[in-house]
């Protein structure tokens, strides 16, 4: 595989991103995050172990450089607190931090929980995405990281509270005066100015453009394709864009010279609200639920399971620009074992079909049989890799065949646990090529 990667997730987020980013950070020099905010989180299991981060990239496990791209929502608390865990836990990130990010204000947050509590919102995770996004867009009112970890801070706090006073008014987050608000975030945030000043840089595209002519970089991408402010399920998206190309354009590298890498569970899960073509009620999508430990890593909310989706995944490999250069990272094969699914192979409303709507309200998926397969122990996982591939049950082979086929796009990898151990590589790519011959 090309040691320039970008990995971002085909459905709405929780794919198991952050296992294929550990797994594929020992090759690289750096390991970049484009966008998001603490609004994503990934788990990482080494040795049985679980770690879970939500601003510092997956690679701070592997021990290579870290860094926080201008396209990321930075709140600094979290920042400052995630530094602190996983330097506790052996792990001191080596950190870079892109000074055009974008930061997350106190008053973010309030906005957003109480534009939730009204019942207009979109079911956001209420960490202030989405208000910090308005702000970079209105430009006047972005606050962004070379302002923290400057004298600025004060003075320019001042500037966009005031440009914001009748907003903040309306949700009685203001209720004093701007000078004694200033003040009030002013305390907290130079000190996590000062923690992070260190950190911050102006060169990080040029850093990372050096290390990318070397093969060095893999990006990372929180959330999935299905939220992606542009092509995502409207109005149902997170606020930043979540594709491949966006890595790209965020950073300032050149695409030519990376594989993409799209990551898929064997069924797809959604958190927040929305239409969700393939979800499934009752007591099977509580097994499935449960077995895959289906809860946010960020919220802690319980996720709604679905069934596979094909038509969805040939929608977020094409948005994507995937091509037979690239390839498939299928997770979480484990947990669908032992349990009977169909394949949506096409939506339908009204008697007419449909490649990917812009708005899914009123679609039906349509399926088609599929073959399972039984439980894999932990064991047997790992024997599975150290053969490769057509060591694979029958029916995962079979899963895997039809998703190259229906996709046009190769397969990379299969996850067939949580650990970083219990992943299948060798041989993948060459094997499932063969299907689209």
């Amino acid at each position: 595989m090309a040691k320039n990667v970008v990995v971002v997730g085909a459905y709405w987020g929780d794919e198991g991103k952050g296992k294929i980013v550990d797994f594929l950070s020992g090759d690289v020099e750096f390991v970049a995050r484009f966008n998001g905010g603490d609004n994503a989180g990934h788990t990482i299991t080494i040795e049985g172990k679980e770690y879970k981060v939500h601003l510092i990239p997956s690679g701070v496990f592997q021990g290579k450089k870290v860094a926080i791209g201008p396209g990321v929502l930075v709140n600094p608390e979290t920042l400052c607190n995630e530094y602190d865990y996983l330097e506790e836990a052996g792990f001191k990130p080596k950190l870079s931090i892109d000074a055009r990010a974008n930061v997350i204000m106190p008053y973010h947050i309030e906005i957003d929980k109480a534009r939730e509590g009204s019942g207009k919102g979109v079911g956001s995770t209420k960490k202030g995405i989405g208000p910090c996004m308005e702000d970079a867009a209105r430009r006047t009112t972005a606050i962004i990281i070379d302002d923290l970890v400057s004298d600025a801070l004060r003075p320019r706090l001042k500037k966009v509270i005031s440009l914001k006073e009748d907003e903040l008014r309306k949700y009685d987050i203001l209720s004093n005066g701007i000078d004694e608000y200033v003040e009030e975030i002013a305390v907290s945030y130079e000190k996590f100015g000062k923690k992070i000043k260190g950190f911050v840089t102006d060169e990080l595209t040029y850093t990372l453009t050096e290390a990318s002519m070397k093969g060095g970089v893999l990006v990372e991408g929180g959330q999935g394709t299905l939220l992606d402010l542009m092509h995502g399920t409207k109005p149902y998206q997170t606020s930043t864009i979540t594709t491949a190309e966006a890595a790209f354009a965020t950073l300032g590298l050149d695409g030519r010279l990376f594989k993409r890498v799209l990551v898929a569970k064997a069924y797809p899960t959604r958190v927040g609200d929305g239409p969700f073509p393939t979800k499934i009620e009752g007591e099977l999508a509580k097994q499935i639920r449960d077995k895959g430990n289906e809860y946010g890593t960020t919220t802690g909310r319980p996720r709604d399971v679905g069934m596979p989706d094909f038509v969805a995944l040939r929608y977020s490999a094409h948005i994507n620009g995937l091509s037979r250069d690239d390839g498939w990272a299928l997770t979480l094969v484990d947990v669908l074992a032992g349990i009977p699914f169909k394949i949506a192979v096409a939506y339908e409303k009204d008697g007419k079909r449909t490649t990917f709507p812009a708005r899914l309200d009123g679609w039906k998926p349509v399926y088609e049989e599929a073959e399972g397969w039984p439980e894999i122990s932990k064991d047997e996982a790992k024997a599975i890799c150290s053969k490769g591939y057509e060591a694979l049950p029958e029916g995962v082979k079979g899963y895997c065949k039809r998703l190259v086929g229906f996709t046009g796009v190769p397969l990379e990898i299969v996850s067939l646990g949580k650990d970083r151990s219990l992943t299948l590589v060798k041989g993948v790519r060459e094997r499932t090529l063969e299907y689209l011959k």
